[in-house]
C-alpha cells in the first residue's frame, strides 16, 4: 500500500492532472481507489466487465468534466489485474 500511496501522490502532484480510479468485481478495493483517485468523486466502481458498460458514460463524462484539466490517467483494477492509461 505505501508504493502505491507514493506513487498515486506523484501522479496527483503533476498540474492539472487528475486522477479516476475504476475498480471492477467485488474485490475491487474501496480504500486504494480512493487513494489513487483525486478525490472521493473520482472513484467509479463497476460490479462486473459487462456493467463497465453501463458505466461508461458515468467514466467519460467524469474524465471530460474539468475543463481546466489537459492530463488524465484512468487506474482500472481487475481483481488482482491492474493497469494504468
Amino acid at each position: 500500500m505505501m508504493r502505491l500511496q507514493i506513487e498515486a501522490g506523484l501522479l496527483k502532484a503533476v498540474p492539472d492532472t487528475e486522477v479516476i480510479a475504476v475498480g471492477i468485481g467485488i474485490s475491487a478495493n474501496q480504500s486504494e481507489l480512493e487513494t489513487i483517485a483525486s478525490s472521493e468523486d473520482n472513484v467509479i466502481v463497476a460490479s462486473d466487465i459487462v456493467d463497465l458498460e453501463s458505466i461508461l458514460e458515468e467514466l467519460l463524462s467524469a474524465a471530460c468534466d474539468s475543463k481546466h484539466v489537459s492530463r488524465r490517467a484512468i487506474h482500472v483494477g481487475v481483481g488482482d489485474r491492474e493497469a494504468a492509461v
